[in-house]
């Protein structure tokens, strides 16, 4: 009987965050639990980053081997690390890409020195931070370590990746003082959270989920 692993905590940045769903869970088109996830950006070139991040992989093989695969390090095992200059985003190249992931617990983001909550609009795709990651071994049928997201603290603004864009930037030469807008003041149902006189419940009455 294999001992509980304690996995290896690291805090690693500053990285780039890309594909961030920490907010709300979300499904992978190749099946699975839906689960939080963020990948981390890191400079190749940023030796003080990428050692932190080999040294805690490398202690968690090694926790892997005492205590999960009876005494032996398995050949060929995966990681959540990816070489970007493999991946055919530019904005990988030049970069390890680390996915990370929580299927269990929503991370904890923040955002600046006052440690603002973070949310949708204030971390995006593109914006500079650092991660708390740990990172586990599993044996899963294949073998490997993840790597799970513990916390994201978002340091500085970036550029949107994927062609990603703010509202502002949208509509910046939109003269809204000479659109008719109609007057869309809803009164809100503050025990339904819907607009008072509607409900719409009986069009979904049907639909399994």
């Amino acid at each position: 009987m294999s001992s509980k692993l304690d996995g290896v905590k690291v805090t690693l940045g500053p990285v780039r965050y890309s594909f961030v769903n920490i907010f709300e869970k979300q499904q992978f088109k190749n099946g699975g639990d839906a689960q939080y996830s963020l990948r981390a950006l890191i400079d190749q070139d940023d030796e003080k980053n990428v050692q932190k991040m080999q040294k805690a992989i490398k202690a968690a093989k090694e926790e892997g081997k005492n205590k999960l695969w009876g005494g032996v390090m398995p050949k060929d095992l995966n990681t959540t690390v990816h070489d970007g200059n493999n991946t055919g985003r530019e904005e990988e190249e030049g970069m390890w890409c680390l996915n990370t992931n929580n299927k269990n617990r929503k991370p904890h983001a923040a955002v600046g020195k006052d440690r603002i909550p973070g949310t949708k609009d204030n971390i995006k795709s593109g914006d500079y931070g650092l991660i708390c990651v740990t990172f586990k071994a599993y044996d899963w049928g294949q073998k490997g370590v993840s790597c799970f997201l513990n916390s994201v603290w978002k340091t500085k603004n970036g550029e949107p990746l994927a062609g990603g864009s703010s509202f502002e930037d949208d509509f910046k030469d939109v003269d809204e003082n000479a659109i008719d807008f109609d007057d869309m003041n809803v009164e809100i149902d503050p025990l339904t959270g819907q607009p008072i006189g509607s409900d719409d419940s009986e069009d979904y009455e049907d639909v399994p989920f």
